[in-house]
């Protein structure tokens, strides 16, 4: 699952932190672990989705997909914004993250939409929700 192995990377400071490195603030560690992503991506989750990117700007970790399926701006907020903010609130590696101020984003694209569709996942959002 890539968000333990983020997790991982992230409480043992980043692959090319050493011992002797200042420990690096959590905005770094996020762009650290979005940095060492880079390369394997673009990754085919399944025959409809592909991660493209993920990148971060300060406590904010986007990951940007490319979806290819038909697919209204309401149908995928629908379906992945009802499906990711449960997973989301109930994983966790992702809480422990969010209670430290870390917003999970996950923006959609696809040929049948104007504009990307963002969906964001916090804290305060999970504890509103009673997750």
């Amino acid at each position: 699952m890539i968000n333990a192995a983020i997790f991982a990377v992230l409480m043992m400071g980043g692959a090319a932190i050493t011992s002797q490195a200042p420990e690096p603030t959590l905005e770094e560690a996020l762009a650290n672990v979005a940095r060492d992503m880079a390369p394997t991506l673009p990754q085919r989750l399944d025959p409809s989705t592909t991660l493209v990117k993920v990148s971060t700007s300060g406590r904010t970790w986007t990951f940007h997909y490319a979806l290819t399926e038909r697919a209204t701006r309401e149908q995928i907020v629908n379906f992945f914004g009802a499906n990711g903010l449960r997973k989301g609130c109930a994983d966790p590696d992702m809480r422990a993250l969010m209670l430290d101020g870390v917003t999970y984003a996950y923006e959609y694209t696809s040929p049948y939409v104007e504009s990307p569709v963002t969906i964001a996942i916090t804290d305060e959002y999970c504890r509103a929700q009673g997750l």
